[in-house]
């Protein structure tokens, strides 16, 4: 096909020019430029991991070794080499995820980033290759005053207080706060930042452990004595963008926002009190001071957290992207008794956000003053709870204050803090002098979800969730509660008839539980497909349904428990039902941009359903072979930057596009029944456009 007959189809692709339109797509593919992020399956042999780790050779695992074009690789977080002390001991099962077996390259170019991403996706060492994403904090910006801290009121912490319930010797939980650090020496917070005993007092040589240089605690990490910085961007920035360190400072005023919310010094004559008094504050700096942070810091820290004993961990941040990298350290992080707290998002939609979306996570709402949702709070069916989100009074940067934090970033802290009371409770009730908790994750959860106020319509609802979140709870005794489906997963792709739905169900008021389906985001009714009486389930099958009958589309999975005096718990997730094979819905090629000064073309897409997506390309020539550029984000919109560094200047290029679903079936655009051929022509760039 020559240009011509491409320019013919414009009415179909519907472009659109402009710069600001460039700059705002090439944004929105949020991953790093020339990173990968390569997770090796765990039967690799230690020779392929030395060649890459090393060498930096690829040639046992790619057709080529790229060590020229590497500039540098690393695992994704730290090993430790030996663990003197634990600051918190965690009783879930370990995770078979290693750190080793998860790198991240940096390339000298795009096109060797490109070419390796799609034959690392084909070796049989390796379990996934993909982007290194990047996600944005959840916050709406401030333009007014207000002091009052009606939030705390309105959840019940006033009521604790006046119940004497923070007179009882609760012992420290240690909570992390994923985000851009925590200014740590703000005089409301700095007695609240927790101290890693293992790289504080004097070394063998009468030297701080906290600036020696050394790995005291041996976690892999040096002088990590009040947290960690884990942003390490290739790009330069503001800030403290690059090389981690021991220095977790919030450039931003983001993290500072939300760890006052969670633990700001109570009783202390000045500023604002803090929810959690016995929070011990972990800043686990990984977005930078314009709060955006990538996939392989998050994933670091998360690690770190997971590692280092973290018991509730606040993420008030997300994505669109359902990136593998964050699903794995996200059940890492489960698999080792982590509370995981995120914001839903901040589009007012149902769209997928993540980590938030993740059934491992418990996703928070924003509402308002008035109790009703927050216009800018996102919804759906991964939505567990919500928390009051605006004119929320926390602190500044600086040793200042700000009365309008707003965004489900400033609700999300709410529910952390009020988790690691829970889990202080629970360890004070047990008589545990450690920091490990008698309480499960899931179980943390489900006593959360039980407490919870309900809003808006009776029960369970995609806008509220099981309700506001409601501190009462820790008026009575921590219930042994789990209530989750496991599988199938958040936003599986279902084709088989029947579909075996597994997880727990178990409360100590057990009367009833009950599983159904509904059809679309917010279903309307329901359709039971199993229900028991006085029936506990543990990781067990609650039910196969059989979906042979159903149509194509998106429905939600309800798990319900009906508790003899408590309120009931409820757990939703949403899946696709997909027997064809994707479509593309729309497609536009722009032939000539401008990007960093450079001339290149802009081919974007959207397919009906989350695919991973390529686009292949050759020389023009029939009997050329195609090669491949890779996009592995899972996601309804896709974009390639078709740049001097892959394409010659002048040159006649073919290329395609192919969309796959997570169940295998693909497709590929343009082809003869749409548009007369199946694959597009054009000259790189388009010397007729200016």
């Amino acid at each position: 096909m020559d240009d011509s007959l491409l320019k013919g189809i414009r009415s179909f692709l519907a472009i659109a020019v402009g710069t600001l339109f460039l700059t705002a797509l090439v944004q929105s593919q949020n991953f790093v430029p020339n990173e990968l992020i390569v997770k090796f399956r765990s039967n690799a042999p230690d020779s392929v991991l030395n060649q890459v780790f090393l060498k930096k050779d690829f040639s046992a695992v790619a057709s080529q070794s790229y060590t020229q074009s590497i500039r540098k690789i690393s695992p994704l977080a730290a090993s430790k080499k030996s663990v003197p002390y634990s600051v918190g001991a965690q009783s879930a099962a370990s995770s078979s995820l290693s750190a080793s077996q998860i790198a991240r390259i940096m390339f000298a170019d795009a096109q060797s980033s490109d070419k390796a991403l799609s034959e690392l996706q084909q070796s049989p060492f390796v379990e996934y290759a993909q982007r290194n994403y990047i996600y944005k904090v959840d916050q709406l910006p401030n333009d007014s005053a207000l002091s009052s801290q009606w939030n705390l009121d309105r959840i019940g912490i006033f009521e604790l207080w006046a119940s004497g319930f923070f007179d009882q010797p609760l012992p420290q939980v240690i909570v992390g706060v994923l985000d851009t650090g925590v200014d740590y020496l703000h005089p409301d917070i700095a007695s609240r930042i927790y101290v890693n005993p293992g790289e504080t007092g004097l070394d063998e040589f009468g030297r701080d452990k906290r600036t020696n240089g050394i790995d005291d605690d041996g976690n892999g990490y040096i002088d990590d004595w009040h947290g960690y910085d884990f942003v390490d961007q290739p790009i330069p920035d503001i800030g403290d963008w690059s090389t981690r360190d021991n220095d977790p400072m919030d450039e931003n005023g983001h993290g500072t926002a939300v760890a006052g919310i969670i633990g700001a010094q109570v009783n202390n004559k000045i500023g604002i009190a803090g929810i959690s008094p016995i929070a011990q504050i972990v800043p686990l700096r990984a977005l930078n001071a314009d709060g955006n942070g990538t996939d392989a810091d998050i994933a670091a820290a998360i690690m770190y957290a997971a590692d280092n004993g973290v018991q509730v961990l606040n993420m008030s941040f997300g994505d669109v992207i359902l990136s593998p990298l964050m699903r794995d350290v996200i059940h890492y992080a489960h698999e080792k008794n982590v509370v995981l707290v995120a914001s839903s998002g901040n589009d007012g939609t149902s769209y997928p956000h993540y980590p938030s979306d993740f059934s491992e996570v418990i996703s928070v709402g924003s509402i308002s003053q008035a109790n009703e949702r927050s216009v800018f709070s996102s919804y759906g069916p991964s939505l567990a709870m919500v928390a009051p989100g605006e004119f929320i009074p926390t602190l500044a940067l600086g040793g200042g204050y700000q009365s309008l934090f707003a965004g489900t970033s400033a609700a999300a802290p709410h529910v952390t803090a009020i988790a690691s009371l829970l889990i202080s409770l629970a360890q004070m009730k047990s008589g545990s002098n450690s920091n490990s908790s008698p309480l499960t994750n899931d179980e943390v959860r489900a006593n959360l979800l039980a407490g919870c106020i309900d809003l808006g319509n009776k029960g369970w609802d995609s806008s509220y969730g099981a309700g506001m979140v409601n501190a009462r709870v820790l008026l009575t005794l921590p219930q042994r509660n789990v209530v989750q489906i496991v599988s199938p997963s958040v936003d599986a792709q279902l084709s088989n008839a029947i579909v075996p739905i597994i997880g727990s169900a178990t409360t100590d008021q057990l009367d009833s539980v009950y599983v159904f389906y509904g059809i679309g985001d917010s279903p309307a009714s329901w359709t039971e497909i199993a229900g028991y009486g006085e029936r506990n389930f543990i990781n067990d099958t609650l039910a196969l349904w059989n979906i042979s009958s159903l149509s194509e589309g998106t429905y939600v999975l309800r798990l319900q428990v009906k508790n003899i005096q408590s309120g009931d718990v409820e757990n939703r997730i949403r899946v696709l039902i997909t027997r064809s094979t994707p479509v593309v819905l729309g497609f536009t090629f722009q032939d000539s941009i401008i990007i960093q000064e450079q001339e290149g073309a802009l081919v974007t897409f959207k397919v009906d359903k989350p695919c991973s997506t390529a686009l292949w390309y050759r020389t023009h020539s029939p009997q050329g072979t195609f090669k491949e550029m890779v996009s592995s984000g899972i996601e309804l919109d896709h974009a390639f930057l078709l740049t001097q560094k892959d394409f010659l200047t002048g040159a006649l290029y073919d290329f395609y596009v192919e969309a796959a679903d997570q169940t295998g079936k693909s497709a590929r655009y343009p082809t003869v029944a749409l548009s007369g051929t199946n694959y597009y022509t054009f000259t790189f760039p388009n010397q007729n456009i200016p």
